[in-house]
């Protein structure tokens, strides 16, 4: 009998973690997130789910609020250590940060984040049957193959469920997405951005 040999190649790593001090900082951070909407003008205007709330293209950099700096220093060591089990060379750097508030029917079309090396979403504050979050295979569906179970080898879409204090993270490249979000609290979520520093 011949044995046979499974090798794992191209995979798509995708990491997770809880913050600890999430409910120290939670009621701080929602309340900035509102004092700066109602003083910032969304971003994401030519995103298809334009609708959602967001400060990005620049509207409003989360990296630079010192109200953040306890979370945002902690994702930059789960980054850290994200990149070091990827074996990423050089240095990692802090490219750009943005919120986003989901009310309900909100969504987020599916993206990658260009000229960054790094990204991560954390949740920061919604019920746990809020949307999800949605990770598409960077292999291309050429043509239907019908499993007996999905298993992570055979999956096109995996989904994590959002819990808040959770940061999931994943190369800049790969597609991802938000579900609808159909409750009527609001789902308040982190994005950062990181680049590998030229040698």
């Amino acid at each position: 009998m011949s044995e046979i040999f499974f090798e794992h190649w191209f995979p798509t790593i995708i990491s997770y973690s809880f913050y600890s001090g999430h409910n120290e900082l939670v009621d701080t951070l929602v309340n900035r997130c509102y004092t700066i909407k109602d003083n910032t003008n969304s971003g994401g205007i030519n995103w298809i789910s334009s609708e959602t709330y967001n400060t990005s293209d620049g509207m409003y950099d989360v990296f630079l609020d010192e109200h953040f700096e306890p979370l945002n220093s902690w994702v930059d060591s789960q980054v850290a250590k994200y990149c070091e089990n990827l074996k990423i060379a050089g240095d990692i750097a802090r490219h750009n940060s943005w919120f986003n508030i989901y009310k309900e029917n909100d969504y987020q079309e599916i993206h990658t984040h260009p000229r960054s090396t790094v990204s991560a979403i954390y949740c920061l504050a919604g019920e746990e049957n809020s949307a999800e979050i949605y990770f598409k295979s960077p292999k291309q569906d050429m043509f239907d193959v019908r499993y007996q179970e999905f298993t992570n080898d055979n999956h096109s879409i995996v989904k994590y469920p959002f819990q808040p204090g959770k940061l999931l993270i994943f190369l800049s490249d790969t597609a991802h997405s938000v579900g609808k979000h159909s409750l009527q609290t609001d789902r308040i979520s982190v994005s950062y951005n990181y680049i590998q520093v030229p040698q």
